[in-house]
């Protein structure tokens, strides 16, 4: 399945959020990758012994690692990748073929917010009373940069209208 661009966007922290849809493999191939390093000065020998740094690493052969984030020194760093993989071997250890399902990622410009989606297949579909289709979804958020929370939601989604309105039920 290949990659496609989706017209959905988003703003996180004011920055844009741009989405792809495709195959789960080809899909998690594009999630960028992060290390934490130690926060200096430029060429100090000095090192803040509170805080380290979060760093993209590059994403082609021309690029740079770029800072990202600020973060205590007890910051644990959870990818995106290792993430949205987890959440990948999760649902095919429930037995689904997982080549067969469509994902989609959102990320924010500089990739420090992720937005990972997978779309179960029909059979998995609820038809409400109202003749309204739920779909099953699991969808995750995460920020390496430790602005917001790790959140993996699962359910299903009742698509509104076509600008994205979801309207959910939780029950516990």
């Amino acid at each position: 399945m290949e990659l496609e661009l989706l017209g959905e966007t988003a703003k996180w922290r004011s920055r844009e959020v741009k989405y792809v849809s495709g195959g789960c493999s080809r899909v998690v191939e594009n999630i960028p990758k992060f290390e934490l390093g130690d926060f200096t000065g430029n060429n100090s020998e000095i090192v803040n012994p509170y805080y380290k740094t979060v760093m993209r690493l590059p994403l082609t052969e021309l690029e740079n690692r770029i800072p990202i984030g600020l973060v205590s020194n007890t910051y644990t760093l959870a990818q995106h990748r290792e993430v949205a993989e987890l959440c990948i071997k999760g649902v095919e250890g429930q037995g689904v073929d997982v080549k067969s399902l469509r994902c989609e990622l959102g990320l924010s410009t500089l990739g420090e917010w992720m937005n990972f989606r997978i779309y179960f297949p029909d059979e998995y579909d609820f038809q409400a009373a109202d003749d309204n289709p739920l779909k099953l979804r699991l969808e995750c958020f995460n920020s390496v940069d430790g602005s917001s929370r790790l959140t993996i939601l699962f359910g299903w989604y009742r698509f509104v209208c076509s600008n994205g309105l979801i309207i959910g039920k939780t029950v516990s």
